[in-house]
């Protein structure tokens, strides 16, 4: 498995958009999970990173060679990526040994094995 970046983005509650999800909230005078405006708050406000952040974000992007967000995007979405991934590189791989809707079952080139079920 090779991670060659992704992307952070709100949980919309039922909705398609934050607009929709907007008005969702305004209507039923509450908050639900996946509010954008908490989710910008959260992660959008502007914060002075400490020494210890900065040394990780010049390792992240020196040794994984990591593009990172400058902001936030106005649908609350930040992406990334990674063009010297961190993973496989021939030294490491799963086997899947089962797999339906509900269950999940690995073994990786160590022996691990990892069983996952499905919450739905």
């Amino acid at each position: 498995v090779w991670f060659t970046g992704g992307q952070l983005a709100p949980a919309f509650h039922n909705c398609a958009s934050p607009e929709q999800q907007q008005q969702q909230d305004d209507d039923e005078g509450k908050q639900q999970y996946g509010d954008l405006n908490a989710w910008m708050e959260l992660f959008g406000a502007e914060h002075r990173r400490s020494w210890g952040e900065a040394l990780g974000l010049m390792g992240a992007k020196l040794f994984l060679g990591a593009d990172l967000p400058d902001g936030m995007e106005p649908d609350g979405t930040m992406s990334y990526s990674l063009h010297r991934p961190y993973g496989g590189h021939g030294k490491g791989y799963v086997d899947v040994l089962y797999a339906d809707q509900d269950l999940l079952i690995t073994r990786g080139n160590s022996g691990t094995l990892h069983v996952m079920i499905s919450n739905n």
